[in-house]
């Protein structure tokens, strides 16, 4: 059969419960399979590394990772589908497989509550009795359902699981888990009990599923469990269970199953009939995303899945990448602008002991490390600091000034003179400009002292100066 397309979000005829568990990759299309029930019912399963056949076939549906199911087909071949796939150029795909809830057993066990911490280990003794073979060649899954001292199980055959994950994983995506159909029928709500029992007719099967456990069997023999259940003390005692039934059946053949659901009216308490429009993988898998209950996830134990790590890692390396690009060029900037104001500051070193050397040249010790100490030692030796009186001082006043002025190269000391008589320190030298002159001129009257200039003499390319400093 060809397979079906659509584009339409989930269908609306019933309405699914709102909660959701999710265990799937983030961003990642669902592709939920159903192998045909021949897959597993073969009696051949000693060989474990068994050749999939290649013209086994499946139901299947895809979905984004939204819920919006984009693509299905019934009957089809596993090459089809990767076909299909393919052409769409879909990426990101887990598989969900599915296993008919003939191949497994569902059952409840009773544990006391001291042994709940050695369940693993009591386990296989308790479900053991319900078994017809050896417990070596079962895989046991249970799962939690609030109750403390009834577990929910599930049994299937170690040679079937084998089969299944070597069914699903060849198809070369991720598979997210196994599940049996009939246990993904949504729980019944019914309008005055919390909890309900759910039947889908499906061709010539009926599943049933209730809180404890689920099954699937011939639809004709479906009234005749239902009468055994409910009369069953076990089951019928309980407050969470009871007797009636939400009966899903797909529209178009509703008149035709008009027998199997009188006979289920005829067992069971209260009938709700919920038609809808999807097949029976498709309702499934709506169940699947929207629907919160015990799923019961084969791969658990040896058969786990291992989920790739590195998925989530790929989707945000280009970011990661764009960041570490960025560190790199800022630590490397900073490592320039590093570079350049160590260099300014070395230059500044050498003029400052190319200056005092002018001033002291018998001065030997002196390096561009301890210039400054040398300076304030000088200062403090000639006892005028902080009274702007002095040699030193004044000495001191124009050499920073003339630091700070000499930016552009074009201001040179030629001699300096110093009258202690009168207290004046008459400074000979070389600039660019008078404005230049003029300037410098300023920087040091602002500093407190007296300034004159005594000579400016213009020459070609410089002009010569004399600048007079004195204590107010």
């Amino acid at each position: 059969m060809r397979p079906r397309f659509a584009v339409v979000f989930r269908n609306t005829h019933f309405a699914w419960p709102t909660a959701c568990e999710s265990v799937e990759l983030p961003m990642s299309y669902k592709l939920f399979l159903l192998p045909a029930p021949s897959f597993v019912a073969s009696d051949d399963v000693s060989d474990l590394n068994l050749q999939l056949d290649e013209g086994e076939i499946f139901d299947w549906c895809l979905y984004s990772h939204s819920g919006e199911r984009l693509a299905s087909g019934s009957q089809d071949s596993r090459n089809e589908i990767n076909r299909i796939i393919a052409q769409n150029d879909l990426k990101d795909i887990q598989v969900v497989g599915l296993v008919p809830a003939q191949a497994v057993l569902s059952t409840v066990v009773s544990i006391p509550a001291k042994q709940q911490k050695y369940l693993s280990q009591a386990l296989p003794f308790v479900v053991e009795e319900q078994l017809a073979q050896d417990i070596e060649d079962v895989h046991i899954v249970t799962a939690r359902s609030g109750k403390k001292d009834r577990i929910p199980v599930v049994i299937i055959e170690q040679g079937i699981m084998a089969r299944l994950m070597s069914c699903f994983g060849s198809f070369g995506f991720p598979l997210q888990g196994i599940f049996p159909d009939a246990a993904l029928l949504p729980e019944a709500i019914s309008e005055n009990r919390e909890y309900g029992n759910s039947v889908l007719i499906d061709g010539d099967y009926a599943s049933f599923k209730c809180v404890s456990h689920f099954i699937k069997v011939r639809k004709n023999t479906l009234s005749l469990y239902l009468e055994h259940l409910f009369s069953d003390p076990e089951f019928s005692g309980r407050k969470e269970n009871n007797r009636a039934v939400k009966l899903y059946v797909n529209s178009a053949r509703q008149e035709s199953e008009a027998i199997t659901i009188a006979s289920i009216e005829q067992v069971a308490e209260t009938v709700s009939i919920e038609p809808c429009s999807l097949a029976t993988i498709e309702f499934l898998a709506e169940s699947f995303f929207h629907a919160p209950f015990l799923k019961f996830n084969l791969c658990q134990g040896q058969y786990r899945v291992q989920h790739d790590s590195n998925s989530l890692w790929k989707k945000w390396k280009s970011v990661v990448v764009v960041l570490v690009i960025w560190l790199v060029l800022q630590v490397g900037l900073n490592i320039g602008k590093g570079i350049y104001h160590s260099r300014e500051a070395t230059e500044l070193k050498a003029q400052s002991l190319a200056l005092y050397q002018s001033i002291f040249p018998d001065e030997k010790r002196v390096t561009t490390g301890n210039v400054s100490r040398f300076l304030k030692s000088k200062l403090l030796q000639s006892g005028k600091i902080g009274n702007n009186g002095g040699f030193l001082a004044s000495l001191s006043l124009v050499g920073q000034e003339f630091s700070k002025a000499n930016t552009k190269k074009d201001m040179e000391l030629k001699s300096l003179n110093y009258n202690a008589q009168r207290g004046e320190l008459s400074v000979e030298l070389q600039v660019g400009s008078l404005q230049q002159l003029d300037a410098l001129k300023t920087a040091i009257s602002n500093q407190g002292s007296e300034v004159k200039i005594g000579s400016a003499v213009k020459e070609k390319g410089f002009v010569r100066g004399r600048l007079t400093i004195s204590e107010r």
